[in-house]
């Protein structure tokens, strides 16, 4: 007999292609009710219904189901009386339906979806096979080589298949406790050492999950980089408004020295977007990866650009859009959050500018705080428009909320002849930039930073005050030269940085700016 444990596509046989159905059974499982129906569908179409069972699995029942779809095979077996030799097992034929390529959303997704596969292929009797379609760390997490590569269809409709003739290999696991109270979880990993991370990530997560409750946080950092060899930052986003209810993870992944071996650093990588979303109790396709290079001038991402995945957040009963995966970050800068909460409690009553303004989360918090009149800047009418829709969503509309497309410098100078001053300015610009709006010029925050306070200080008020942060660990202000022009700073860092960025306070630099 032929034991099929598969996606919900396994059901696609018909019954000509099956001349001895007696000696099959198929089982599916997917985690989605409407492709359940369709296989079911599907099957009774093609004739399968009695040898084809459908059912709901996620990644930690499909081996259960591997498991029980073997013992049902073996029973019906031993009643017609097969001999499977000394064993006396029937073997089976465990194959999966993965994303692949632009179709994975979540790496941790395909993370636990792969080891799901091998987990289920471990709990079937030996001599069987293995076929996986798609998915992404599948060879390494199988442990063994595939026995063969078969390609189907072309260009962008390719599909690969790994076909295994050999076991999986046993790797090291992981014990974590149930994030719910429930029965612990033995997670199989690449390194032993993984289970130090998942304790570190366990006992910090206990801690701020009480500060957050205690102090009305719903998007913090959880870890970052506690642990040198797993050296990655990871941020909880908790959805509001309609994504109430779901918890999210945005992992970013801090570039290894050279001296690392890669190979090894992505091992450390996967453990870390296999382990996370079971200690924190978090869906693996709710959990978003990035990693981060360094480079001159800040920090990059590789590996957004995906597909957008839009929710929504709360940040002081104000609903802001995230954006998890298709941007280099996710819309809303966690480090700042006391500084917004800063500016929030002086604008009553104020008129507020915001300069490099981004997705204009910090004109929110201000025009929440009662400033009569908010004006937005941006060079990038993406962030413009995303800006608008969070002001608009927290029912901040009208002529008193203007938001102005423009370079920042450029902006500055055209203002500066014109009668418009204000009371309160947020300027956070970033490391640095050579967009191709701004034409041959290219920003540099050491560089031009004087320029730019010089020119935010002649459009405050007598008694205004700017509020100036900037992400270069290295920035140092130029006061001689800010003096010679009349601008007055005030180091703020200390203030400005939350609990949950304690362990790295050079995360930012924040001053006070006025007119000396």
């Amino acid at each position: 007999g032929l034991e099929a444990v598969g996606g919900a596509g396994a059901a696609n046989a018909s019954a000509s292609d099956r001349p001895d159905l007696e000696r099959v059974r198929i089982v599916g499982a997917t985690n989605s009710s409407p492709a359940i129906a369709r296989a079911r569908n599907r099957a009774k179409r093609a004739g399968l219904r009695q040898v084809v069972s459908i059912e709901l699995g996620d990644a930690h029942t499909v081996a259960d189901m591997a498991k029980r779809a073997c013992d049902v095979a073996e029973r019906l077996q031993s009643r017609r009386g097969t001999d499977y030799g000394q064993d006396k097992q029937c073997p089976c034929l465990v194959a999966s339906n993965m994303p692949a390529g632009d179709r994975i959303q979540s790496e941790a997704r395909a993370q636990a979806e792969a080891a799901a596969f091998v987990k289920a292929a471990a709990a079937v009797p030996a001599g069987s096979e293995y076929a996986v379609a798609g998915g992404q760390g599948v060879q390494g997490r199988f442990g063994v080589d595939a026995a063969d590569t078969l390609r189907f269809g072309r260009g962008r409709v390719e599909t690969q298949v790994l076909l295994f003739m050999r076991p999986p290999a046993q790797f090291a696991q992981a014990v974590v406790p149930d994030a719910n109270g429930g029965a612990e979880h033995k997670v199989e990993v690449f390194e032993e050492s993984s289970q130090q991370f998942a304790d570190r990530l366990r006992k910090v997560a206990k801690e701020r999950r009480k500060w957050a409750r205690r102090e009305g946080v719903t998007c913090y950092r959880v870890y970052d980089a506690d642990l040198p060899d797993y050296s990655a930052a990871i941020d909880v986003y908790t959805g509001a408004g309609q994504a109430a209810g779901n918890t999210y993870l945005h992992i970013a992944e801090y570039a290894p020295p050279r001296s690392i071996d890669p190979d090894k650093a992505r091992r450390r990588f996967d453990d870390i977007l296999t382990l996370a979303p079971v200690v924190l109790g978090v869906r693996p396709d709710h959990v978003f990866s990035k990693v981060r290079c360094h480079d001159k001038g800040g920090g990059q991402y590789r590996g957004a650009g995906k597909r957008n995945y839009v929710t929504h957040v709360d940040e002081a009963g104000c609903l802001l859009e995230v954006d998890l995966a298709g941007y280099l970050d996710t819309g809303l800068f966690l480090d700042h959050r006391d500084t917004r909460a800063m500016v929030r409690k002086i604008a009553a009553g104020k008129r507020f500018l915001n300069l490099f303004a981004y997705t204009g989360s910090a004109t929110v918090q201000v025009a929440a705080g009662g400033a009569v009149e908010t004006v937005t800047v941006d060079l990038s009418q993406t962030y413009l428009d995303w800006a608008e829709r969070n002001m608009e969503q927290n029912g901040f509309t009208g002529r008193a909320h203007s938001f102005e497309r423009g370079d920042v410098m450029n902006w500055i100078t055209d203002c500066r002849r014109s009668p418009r001053r204000f009371d309160l300015i947020f300027v956070d610009p970033p490391t640095f930039s050579n967009s191709k709006s701004m034409g041959k010029r290219t920003w540099d925050v050491q560089r031009d930073h004087v320029e730019l306070l010089v020119g935010v200080s002649r459009l405050l008020t007598k008694e205004g005050t700017a509020v100036f942060s900037c992400n270069l660990r290295s920035f140092k202000p130029d006061m001689e030269q800010l003096g010679k022009y009349g601008v007055a700073l005030e180091d703020i860092t200390a203030q400005t940085i939350p609990h949950d960025f304690e362990r790295n306070p050079r995360i930012h630099k924040c001053y006070l700016v006025k007119r000396a």
